[in-house]
C-alpha cells in the first residue's frame, strides 16, 4: 500500500472550482443555475483526502481517534467561531425579532454541528426565506462532521478485515445511501437535501479514490487526458444544467460527484486538466475555500436583510469580492496559525473549542427564548413587524375533519350552511377573514388548502409531487352527497400562468428561481406551461361545475415584490419620507395578469362562476397604482401574500359573490349539517 500523502495542487484548484460557483448562485446569478452543486464537489474531496490521512495512519499503526478530531477542530473551528462572531452585530442591527431568535437558533445549531437538522426542520434549502438566513450554509459542515463521528470509527473496527474487505463494505453502504438518496428525491425532499444518510454516499464516493489510489498506480497518459476532460466537463454540465426544480441529491448528482471522482483520479499535474487546475488563481482561491464558503452567505444575508431593494448585481459581485478579501485575511490571521501545532498546542485547541462552542450555544439560545429582542423597535415598527411574521397557515380556529383530504378543517362547524375553500397559501391567506365574514352571515367555511398547490387537476411541480394527488382527492371530495354547493377557488394564478417570480419595475423583485410546473397527464411535452395549465384550468372548472356545484373564482391578487412590513420597516428606521403611501404600479400587473385573464375569460357571464377581482378593490385608488399600505400598516404580510387586513378588504366581496351563489339557487338541506341542497 502507498502511504505517503503528497499535496496536490490540483486539488487546491479543485477546491475553487467548487467554492466559486457557489458563491456566484447564493449570490442570485442565474446562469450557475446548478452553482450549488459545488458543494458536492467539496463532500468528494473531503471524503477523499480524510481517508487519505485515515489509511497512512493505520497503516503505520499510529491513527489516533484524538489526534483526528484534534485535526478537525483545527481545520473548522476557529474560522468558524470567527464568521458567527462578526454577525451577531450584523444580525442585531438587521434582524427583526423572529429572524434574530431563528438566528438564535441556527447558531447554536451551527456550534453543536446539528444545523442541517434544525434547516430540515424549518424551511426548504430553495425557499425564498432561505436566502435571508446567514449560517443556512453551515448545513454541509454538520453534514460533514457527522459523517466524520462514525467514518474514523468504521475503519478501525473493520481494518483487521483487509483493505479490499474495507473497499466492499464502503461500497455498499454509498450504494445502499445513493438508493436511499434517489429514492427520497421525489418524496422527502428536505430531508433528502439537508441529512447525512442521503448524503453519506457522496462523501463514501471520495473514500472510495483514496482507498482505490492507495492500491493503484496512476493512469497512463491518454486515460487521464481523457478521465480528466470528462469530468471536468460532468461539473461544468452540473453547474449550468441543474437548477432549483432538479430533484436533489439523486441521480443528478451523479454529474458533479462521478466528475469530481474522475478528476481527482485522472487530473495529474501532467494532463491538461491538472495544468488548468494548477494555475496560481485556482490554487490560491483553494487554499482559502473554506473562509470564502463561511463568509459568503452571512453577507448576501445580510444584504438582502438591510436593503430596500433588492441588492443589484453590481453589488453582489462587490459582496463576493469582499467575501474572499476576508477568506483570505481569515486564511492567513486564523486558519494557518490554529493549524501550527508549535504555536496552538492541543490543550489549547480544545481548550478553544469547548469554550466557544458554549459561548455561542448560550448566546444563541439567549436570542431564541428572548424572542429575538423585540424591544429594540419602537411600538410602531414592531406592530409592522409582527404583521410579517403572521401565521400564513390561515387556521387558526379551523376544527380538523377526519373525513376531509388535504388536511381538510371547518370553521363555525354548527353554522346551517357552509362554502368550501379550495386552493394554495394565497387561500389559506384568506382563509380566516373569509370564516369570520361568513359566520356574520351564518355560514361556516370549509378549507382544503396545499401550500404551493395550484386548484387544478393533473399538475405538480418537482418540488411538490403531491399536488396533483391533492387535487384528485379534492375533487373526488366535492363529488361526496356532504360536501358544500359553492366553492371558492383562490391561488396564486400569476405565478403558475407565468412561472417565473414577479418584478414591480420599481425595485421590488422577488427572490427564488423560476416555477415550472409538471403535467402528470402528459399534456405538456407539446406545449408551453400556460398552454397546458389553461387545458388543465378549464377541464377543472367544468369538472367541478358538473358536480351541480356553483364557483367562486378568486383572480389574482397583485403581487408587491417587496417584502411589504419589512419594507415599511425600513423605511421608518431609516428615516424615508412616509407621505407618499408604498404602492405598486398598475401596468405591472396588468402585464403579470395577462395570461391568467386568458384562462379566466371564456367564464366571463357563465351564471355557474362567479369572479372576484381583488385588483378592483386594491388598485382602485391611486389611479394606476396597486396599494400594498393603509394608513402606515401592511395590506401584505410577506412579498405576495396578503395580511390580515389586507384579506379583510377582500373578502367582503368574496362574501357577497359567496351569498348571491347560494341564493340563487337555494336547495333543501340533506347529509351532514351545512351542506345548502
Amino acid at each position: 500500500m502507498t502511504t505517503a500523502l503528497q499535496y496536490r495542487p490540483e486539488i487546491d484548484g479543485l477546491r475553487a472550482v467548487a467554492v466559486l460557483p457557489v458563491i456566484l448562485f447564493h449570490a442570485g446569478f442565474s446562469v450557475f443555475s446548478g452553482g450549488f452543486v459545488g458543494v458536492d464537489v467539496f463532500f468528494v474531496i473531503s471524503g477523499y483526502l480524510i481517508t487519505t490521512i485515515i489509511l497512512r495512519e493505520q497503516a503505520e499503526g499510529r491513527f489516533s481517534i484524538l489526534a483526528f478530531y484534534e485535526r478537525r477542530a483545527r481545520r473548522i473551528l476557529p474560522a468558524l467561531f470567527v464568521v458567527i462572531a462578526a454577525c451577531l452585530p450584523l444580525a442585531w442591527i438587521f434582524m427583526f425579532p423572529e429572524a434574530l431568535a431563528e438566528f438564535g437558533k441556527s447558531m447554536a445549531a451551527t456550534s453543536l454541528f446539528s444545523s442541517n437538522i434544525l434547516f430540515w426542520r424549518e424551511r426548504g434549502y430553495f425557499e425564498t426565506a432561505a436566502e435571508l438566513k446567514p449560517l443556512l450554509h453551515t448545513w454541509s459542515l454538520a453534514v460533514e462532521e457527522q459523517y466524520y463521528i462514525f467514518f474514523p470509527i468504521a475503519v478501525m473496527l473493520l481494518w483487521r478485515f483487509g483493505v479490499r474487505a474495507l473497499f466492499g463494505l464502503i461500497l455498499v453502504a454509498a450504494l445502499a445511501s445513493f438508493v436511499l438518496s434517489d429514492w427520497a428525491s421525489t418524496r422527502l425532499l428536505s430531508a433528502n437535501f439537508f441529512l447525512l444518510p442521503t448524503r453519506a454516499w457522496e462523501l463514501l464516493a471520495g473514500s472510495l479514490v483514496a482507498i482505490w489510489l492507495s492500491r493503484r498506480p496512476g493512469l497512463t497518459a491518454w486515460r487521464g487526458e481523457l478521465g480528466g476532460a470528462v469530468g471536468l466537463a460532468l461539473i461544468a454540465a452540473a453547474i449550468f444544467w441543474v437548477d432549483e426544480t432538479t430533484p436533489f441529491p439523486g441521480r443528478a448528482t451523479l454529474l458533479p460527484v462521478v466528475g469530481t471522482v474522475l478528476l481527482i483520479l485522472c487530473a495529474g499535474p501532467a494532463t491538461l486538466v491538472g495544468r488548468f487546475l494548477v494555475l496560481r488563481p485556482l490554487v490560491w482561491v483553494g487554499l482559502i475555500s473554506y473562509s470564502a464558503y463561511l463568509w459568503h452567505q452571512p453577507l448576501f444575508a445580510f444584504a438582502r436583510l438591510g436593503s430596500p431593494n433588492n441588492p443589484g448585481a453590481s453589488l453582489m459581485l462587490a459582496l463576493a469580492a469582499l467575501a474572499l478579501f476576508l477568506a483570505w485575511l481569515t486564511w492567513r490571521f486564523v486558519e494557518t496559525p490554529f493549524r501550527d501545532r508549535s504555536r496552538v498546542s492541543r490543550r489549547t485547541i480544545f481548550a478553544i473549542s469547548i469554550a466557544g462552542s458554549l459561548t455561542f450555544v448560550a448566546l444563541g439560545l439567549g436570542l431564541h427564548f428572548s424572542g429575538g429582542v423585540a424591544g429594540r423597535f419602537d411600538p410602531t415598527t414592531r406592530a409592522l413587524i409582527a404583521t410579517g411574521e403572521e401565521d400564513g397557515r390561515g387556521r387558526q380556529g379551523c376544527v380538523p375533519v377526519k373525513d376531509m383530504p388535504v388536511d381538510g378543517c371547518v370553521f363555525n362547524a354548527e353554522a346551517p350552511r357552509r362554502a368550501l375553500l379550495w386552493g394554495d397559501s394565497h387561500g389559506m391567506a384568506i382563509a380566516e377573514g373569509l370564516a369570520r365574514e361568513l359566520a356574520s352571515s351564518g355560514y361556516g367555511l370549509e378549507v382544503l388548502n396545499s401550500s404551493g398547490c395550484p386548484p387544478i387537476a393533473n399538475v405538480a411541480s418537482s418540488t411538490r409531487p403531491h399536488c396533483a394527488v391533492d387535487s384528485e382527492k379534492a375533487l373526488t371530495y366535492l363529488k361526496s352527497e356532504t360536501s358544500p354547493d359553492v366553492i371558492v377557488i383562490s391561488a396564486r394564478w400569476a405565478l403558475y400562468f407565468e412561472g417565473t417570480r414577479f418584478d414591480n419595475t420599481e425595485g421590488g423583485i422577488e427572490q427564488g428561481g423560476p416555477a415550472p410546473l409538471i403535467n402528470t397527464a402528459g399534456r405538456g411535452r407539446q406545449l408551453g406551461q400556460a398552454d397546458w395549465l389553461k387545458i388543465e384550468f378549464n377541464d377543472t372548472l367544468r369538472r367541478v361545475r358538473a358536480l351541480d356545484k356553483t364557483v367562486v373564482l378568486v383572480g389574482n391578487v397583485p403581487e408587491a415584490g417587496w417584502a411589504v412590513p419589512r419594507r415599511l420597516a425600513l423605511r421608518r428606521i431609516y428615516g424615508e419620507d412616509l407621505t407618499p403611501p408604498l404602492s405598486t404600479p398598475f401596468a405591472a400587473f396588468q402585464m403579470r395578469n395577462r395570461r391568467t385573464h386568458d384562462a379566466f375569460v371564456q367564464f366571463l357571464g357563465d351564471p355557474a362562476v362567479r369572479l372576484v377581482e381583488p385588483a378592483a378593490i386594491l388598485c382602485a385608488s391611486p389611479p394606476s397604482r396597486c396599494r400594498v399600505e393603509q394608513d402606515g400598516q401592511a395590506l401584505y404580510r410577506d412579498n405576495n401574500h396578503l395580511s390580515q387586513l389586507g384579506a379583510a378588504l377582500v373578502v367582503p366581496e368574496i362574501v357577497k359573490a359567496v351569498i348571491a351563489a347560494s341564493e340563487a339557487a337555494p336547495r333543501e338541506q340533506s347529509g351532514r349539517a351545512g351542506r345548502t341542497r
